[in-house]
């Protein structure tokens, strides 16, 4: 749940957005239909790109076993492709499952 100028909430397959505008937000504080700037659905391929954007942005990498756990399916064919393609251009290791960004890959990811 995301509370704040500009904070996101995912939420029953749709993401909405605060407004960023301090003024709106402090005129309707409370009132959530007019401090929300964006609404938009979402769906799993939509949340899958997102989590491995994410994780991809952290030095701990993507761990194939916790994507599993998550959303209970493999990686997808396309996006393990492109994980491998990060790798071969020297942007992640892939070692026992798990995608780590290199230093240059850090500022580069998908």
């Amino acid at each position: 749940l995301g509370m704040g100028l500009g904070a996101s909430t995912i939420l029953d397959g749709y993401l909405t957005r605060n407004t960023g505008n301090l003024n709106i937000y402090l005129q309707h504080a409370g009132d959530f239909e007019k401090a929300t700037a964006q609404v938009f659905s979402v769906d799993e391929s939509w949340l899958i790109g997102r989590y491995l954007s994410l994780r991809l942005q952290s030095t701990n990498g993507l761990d194939s076993e916790h994507f599993r756990q998550v959303f209970e399916c493999e990686i997808p064919e396309e996006k393990k492709t492109e994980l491998l393609a990060q790798a071969e251009a020297g942007l992640l290791e892939e070692t026992s499952g798990r995608f780590i960004p290199t230093k240059r890959g850090l500022f580069n990811i998908l």
